[in-house]
């Protein structure tokens, strides 16, 4: 799935169809998108739109049917333009600066494995960049030290020259000006160095979900030199499994320590069970509630709410029991 910039949608979706077909949702309603510059065979599995409209395409290699190619379609025209970006052969994750610049993680795929993982810039004008994500030399080296692409949990970019890309355990990366930067649970910047995902939004703030939490990098100031890159936590709170029976886990974060509690209310604003009361450490929480009350009693099936107070915030979720 991809959305371009204040539009519509993208959704692949392999069909029963003699081609290649996208989805897009566009004012309530659903259009189909073919590709008939594509086989059946050349199955559409990863697709991004750029600022212009244009979407990018990996899929099978039309010539072949065997390895991945990389693919640019204009759908207002119907044109599709193989991407050469040779040695790399096969693309993970792209993301596009509003000026059309695509960024992308890709490798060399041989003999079954993808080695050789390399940071892409592919310019406006076709230009193209290569930068290898492990140590070449000697030389003082902050980047990653990823051979295999596909270590790789992601990429975005922030319209200033940066870009981000990050592994579920290694933190956060970032490429600016031919330099690398790391930041982490240790430096101070993340909450843990899982990382999920991460992705900017539309005022320039870097969103970044960690299994501890969700931190945010505000990058419109100091982002030369880091010093506006100090993170600020976001309170969140779920439960899973959601619906549940007989009991479900409640997980939450803190960005401080700080005394807190965990109430479970049914809609009519009553107290059903009291889960947390007491001073608690930063970080990501988790505490199991089994559908009873304070007295033990099991509470009748519906939806529940799970209120999180501490210091002068109040975050609410919302649970159902199901029987």
């Amino acid at each position: 799935m991809s959305g371009k910039p204040w539009g519509e949608p993208y959704f692949n979706t392999p069909v029963n169809d003699d081609h290649p077909v996208l989805f897009t949702f566009d004012n309530g309603a659903w259009r189909k998108v073919v590709i008939d510059a594509l086989s059946s065979y050349g199955i559409i599995n990863l697709c991004g739109c750029d600022a212009n409209g244009d979407l990018w395409l990996r899929c099978r290699d039309e010539t072949t049917g065997a390895q991945l190619a990389f693919y640019r379609f204009t759908p207002e025209t119907g044109d599709l333009v193989r991407v050469d970006l040779s040695p790399v052969n096969v693309v993970y994750y792209f993301a596009f600066e509003d000026d059309g610049t695509v960024w992308m993680i890709g490798g060399v795929h041989k003999d079954y494995v993808t080695r050789n993982g390399q940071l892409i810039r592919y310019g406006k004008n076709g230009e193209i960049t290569s930068y290898l994500l492990k140590r070449a030399d000697e030389r003082p080296y902050k980047g990653p030290n990823f051979n295999f692409p596909d270590y790789v949990g992601g990429i975005c970019c922030d319209n200033r020259g940066s870009v981000w890309l990050w592994h579920d355990r290694d933190g956060m990366y970032r490429f600016k000006n031919g330099e690398w930067n790391r930041y982490t649970q240790e430096s101070g910047h993340l909450q843990s160095n899982f990382t999920n995902d991460a992705a900017f939004g539309p005022d320039g703030r870097l969103w970044i979900v960690t299994n501890s939490g969700i931190s945010v990098f505000d990058t419109n100031t100091g982002v030369d030199d880091d010093t506006g890159l100090n993170p600020e936590t976001v309170p969140a709170i779920g439960n899973y499994p959601n619906p549940f029976n007989p009991s479900t886990t409640v997980s939450f974060t803190l960005p401080s320590d700080t005394h807190a509690t965990l109430k479970v209310y049914n809609l009519a604003g009553q107290t059903v069970r009291t889960l947390v009361d007491n001073r608690l450490r930063a970080g990501l929480h988790s505490i199991v509630w089994n559908g009873t009350d304070d007295s033990g009693n099991p509470v009748a099936a519906g939806v529940y709410l799970s209120r999180l107070t501490y210091d002068t915030s109040v975050v609410t979720g919302r649970m159902v029991l199901i029987k």
